[in-house]
């Protein structure tokens, strides 16, 4: 392809432009037909913009109708060679593996009867056997690193959340335990208050049992002092009775005065 659709499309464009725009009516010395081809000028002048934004448009359209059409010309030979790469690569692969088991076969009828053939055979198989289980390891240990990874991955995302959680725990905690504590002042204080208010009931307590006990004292004592007084005043009587059965005579108590530590009277 020597040129691009757009290209040759513009190129047209400007060869008509410029065909257009060099009439033959400009020819001098032939003044009569000038004048008769004015009226014809002005028309295609005024036809020639809309011609040119049609031919335009037409020319775009079909430039991208070339264009599209090359891309997808492109794209097909791109998926015949891919095609043909990948058919030309299995070709080669089979042929190898063809080349492969036909070397092995070649090399097992040489040594049918080697004395070694029993060995190598074991060897070979312990070989592939050990490369299974290597590879059968590996992928296990990159299922559980995955493994380990998302769990990781996972328990991060859980412990961020948990304490996240934890922080809005211990902030209700704390809240409750200042709400808690200051209750407990309250309490503290309307105790301490309560306790002063008892301690001075008590105290008033104590001081009326007090009183009350030294009512009951004094009331105890002027009852035994009554007692003693009339117990005295009796045994002046009984005395002064026993005297006059001895002496037969009237005697004047108002003479005798009661010993109270003897029992007999005294003569002022």
């Amino acid at each position: 392809m020597s040129s691009s659709p757009v290209s040759r499309s513009t190129s047209r464009s400007s060869q008509r432009a410029s065909g257009r725009a060099t009439p033959t009516l400009q020819t001098p010395g032939d003044d009569v037909h000038r004048l008769t081809a004015l009226p014809r000028v002005a028309t295609l002048r005024a036809t020639s913009a809309k011609e040119r934004e049609v031919r335009s448009k037409e020319y775009q359209a079909k430039a991208y109708s070339e264009t599209a059409t090359i891309l997808r010309k492109v794209n097909v030979e791109r998926e015949n060679v891919k095609a043909s790469m990948l058919d030309e690569r299995q070709r080669f692969e089979e042929l190898q593996k063809m080349k492969k088991t036909h070397t092995r076969r070649n090399w097992t009828k040489r040594l049918q009867n080697s004395p070694f053939l029993v060995d190598l055979n074991a060897e070979s198989e312990r070989i592939d056997e050990e490369h299974r289980v290597r590879l059968q390891e590996e992928a296990r240990k990159v299922k559980e690193l995955e493994a380990k990874k998302e769990k990781v991955k996972t328990e991060i995302i859980l412990r961020a959340l948990a304490e996240e959680n934890e922080i809005q725990r211990l902030r209700e905690e704390k809240r409750l335990l200042a709400e808690e504590e200051k209750r407990l002042k309250a309490l503290k204080a309307q105790e301490k208050k309560r306790g002063k208010e008892l301690h001075k009931l008590r105290m008033e307590q104590k001081k009326r049992e007090t009183m009350e006990r030294n009512c009951r004292a004094q009331k105890v004592f002027d009852n035994a002092k009554a007692q003693q007084l009339r117990r005295e005043a009796e045994r002046r009587q009984a005395l002064v009775q026993r005297l006059e059965l001895k002496t037969g005579l009237g005697l004047d108590l108002s003479k005798y005065v009661v010993d109270d530590n003897n029992d007999g009277p005294k003569t002022r």
